[in-house]
């Protein structure tokens, strides 16, 4: 864990300890520090803040659910957990929304050794 996420952890157990910080309601993960829910609007006003504080130009929120999945495959997270999670019913849309590289391949195989057909591929794969 990075030294800023500890620090936002340590923060947060201050705030539920201060009572800044109410316990979760209605069973929900993610909520606002009254324990209410988090709209559509909260995320998109911290996604718009976000960008702005980065200076990211070219973004659309449905980037985020390419970032996710390919992540989730990289974690090794079972294909079927993941098309369960993201809603997608065939795997070919799944597939769709993975953006993994050659490099993906040899860190699964454990070895850092890039077989050329493979970069070949990945570069066909992309200008197409």
């Amino acid at each position: 864990m990075t030294p800023k996420a500890r620090e936002i952890l340590n923060e947060i157990r201050a705030d539920r300890r201060s009572g800044i910080i109410v316990p979760n309601l209605h069973g929900l993960v993610f909520t606002l520090n009254d324990g209410t829910r988090i709209t559509k609007g909260h995320i998109h006003a911290q996604v718009k803040k976000a960008l702005k504080e980065t200076s990211v130009k070219k973004f659309t929120f449905h980037n985020l659910r390419h970032t996710a999945l390919t992540e989730w495959s990289r974690m090794g997270i079972h294909v079927d957990i993941a098309m369960k999670a993201s809603g997608h019913s065939s795997v070919q849309m799944h597939q769709w929304y993975l953006k993994l590289k050659a490099s993906d391949v040899a860190n699964a195989f454990g070895t850092s050794q890039i077989d050329k057909r493979i970069d070949k591929q990945e570069r066909v794969t992309h200008h197409n």
